[in-house]
């Protein structure tokens, strides 16, 4: 994720709020401990996909709502739940060889090499918001608890 100097930077050059707007929410985020991004769109000086635009645009790769999605299964279990987890990160696509993968912060190169040999698949990354990612991410929340109402009905049964 950028920092809060990259993103008041980007909403100013973008004309999205004025340099006096940008020192009222900064305090704003300050006193109730919202990061600025978070404090920005609670206020209603920006919205999650104007937000998410300019910071995919910032790191040279594409926005992608996750909440306009509907991601199947097999598609979202390409990255296994930990490494899914540990990197924040999502598949929502595949097709022609290329899994598609959204984080907040993307990341390290090493880590997506990791990845693209595990799937057999070229991985192409875009941006996505962090409430998008945990919100995608509660589906591994229930994979984990299929899992364990099996095991207590196994135990059980």
């Amino acid at each position: 994720m950028l920092s809060d100097e990259q993103i008041k930077s980007l909403v100013l050059s973008a004309n999205l709020v004025s340099e006096q707007q940008l020192f009222e929410i900064s305090a704003f985020a300050k006193t109730v401990g919202h990061s600025l991004p978070e404090a920005l769109i609670e206020k209603g000086l920006v919205s999650y996909e104007a937000l998410g635009n300019l910071v995919a645009s910032s790191l040279n790769i594409p926005y992608i709502a996750l909440t306009k999605l509907q991601i199947p299964e097999e598609v979202i279990n390409q990255v296994p739940p930990r490494l899914a987890r540990k990197y924040k990160m999502v598949a929502f696509s595949q097709a022609d060889g290329n899994l598609h993968v959204a984080a907040e912060d993307i990341p390290s190169p090493e880590v997506l090499e990791l990845l693209a040999r595990k799937t057999g698949q070229k991985i192409i990354m875009y941006y996505a918001s962090f409430r998008d990612i945990e919100n995608a991410m509660q589906f591994y929340k229930k994979d984990i608890q299929k899992t364990v109402d099996l095991l207590l009905k196994e135990d059980t049964g």
